[in-house]
């Protein structure tokens, strides 16, 4: 995963089945690690919400309860990604203090804005939209400097994803 500012997300798919990994163990190495995949999970969410694929965010949801929210104390899976996001701040929260270490809000900052920013909506795109044509129409980058990263994969992961690198 590569998270660019904007906040713009490149997954990088390759030709072997992906493996499910094994839910996070939250540390105090890879509570940076966690909240990035949690604000990425958040931000692929919304845009299946904002595409009306409604089961989708359902069994997202689920699957983000499972892997990151459960282990980080969340008993109950939430039914919306605004309930999603509250409890992940609260637990975040206990986390940081239970490790004494504190999570960079960057990523969180430029994602969770994003959620409000994306066309045709936003009155500020409405210009751009004017003269786009319908197939062109995409999310107007964020001009939020991202300054965390995460080069190293978490220790307490089974099969670690590729690195996370946040850029601006």
């Amino acid at each position: 995963m590569l998270l660019l500012a904007g906040p713009v997300n490149v997954d990088l798919i390759f030709a072997e089945p992906h493996v499910d990994e094994p839910p996070w163990q939250p540390d105090a190495a890879n509570l940076s690690a966690i909240d990035a995949y949690v604000w990425d999970w958040i931000r692929w969410l919304h845009s299946k919400q904002s595409a009306h694929h409604l089961r989708l965010v359902a069994v997202g949801l689920r699957k983000m309860h499972t892997h990151m929210l459960e282990p980080m104390g969340i008993s109950v899976a939430p039914r919306s990604i605004d309930e999603a996001i509250v409890e992940y701040r609260r637990a975040r929260s206990t986390a940081e203090r239970r490790f004494d270490r504190a999570v960079p809000r960057a990523l969180e900052y430029a994602v969770h804005p994003a959620m409000s920013r994306t066309l045709p909506d936003h009155p500020e795109c409405r210009s751009r939209l004017a003269r786009l044509r319908p197939a062109n129409r995409f999310p107007l980058p964020l001009r939020v400097p991202l300054v965390a990263s995460r080069t190293a994969p978490p220790a307490s992961r089974r099969h670690p994803p590729p690195s996370a690198t946040l850029t601006t």
